[in-house]
């Protein structure tokens, strides 16, 4: 209802970023609170990079909205129990599975899988789990 005429109008609403973290988490929603709980295992696909320069404010600096995807944290199982794996991003840019005792080595394409449960990006030029100078 709009505020001024008291009429119902058309209308959207928008939120936009003004400062960006350097470590991105991006949580994925796997479990279901509706109804019977249960697992999403719904296949979300998303790139080794993403670009958050289309969500700035206009008052924004438009330097550093790119980010480099470092690790996934996945879950396997239903909601009262499973298993937590994870894949990593070394320094070298080769992947590896970390899954309680063993690490293995992994192809990116491997990476993006219906178990994703937490994204971990880091932005471009930023210091953190991966050297500046490797980005």
């Amino acid at each position: 209802m709009c505020g001024s005429c008291g009429k119902h109008q058309r209308c959207s609403k928008q939120f936009t970023i003004q400062r960006l973290p350097d470590i991105l988490i991006i949580h994925l929603k796997r479990f279901s609170a509706t109804g019977f709980r249960r697992k999403l295992n719904t296949m979300i696909r998303f790139g080794s990079t993403i670009n958050l320069s289309d969500y700035m404010s206009t008052e924004a600096s438009s330097e550093g909205t790119k980010y480099q995807l470092y690790a996934v944290s996945n879950h396997s199982g239903g909601p009262y129990g499973g298993h937590y794996t994870a894949y990593c991003m070394a320094p070298d840019k080769h992947w590896y599975t970390f899954n309680d005792r063993s690490v293995t080595p992994m192809s990116f394409a491997s990476v993006c899988s219906s178990q994703a449960y937490v994204l971990f990006y880091q932005r471009e030029g930023s210091h953190g789990p991966l050297l500046e100078s490797r980005i």
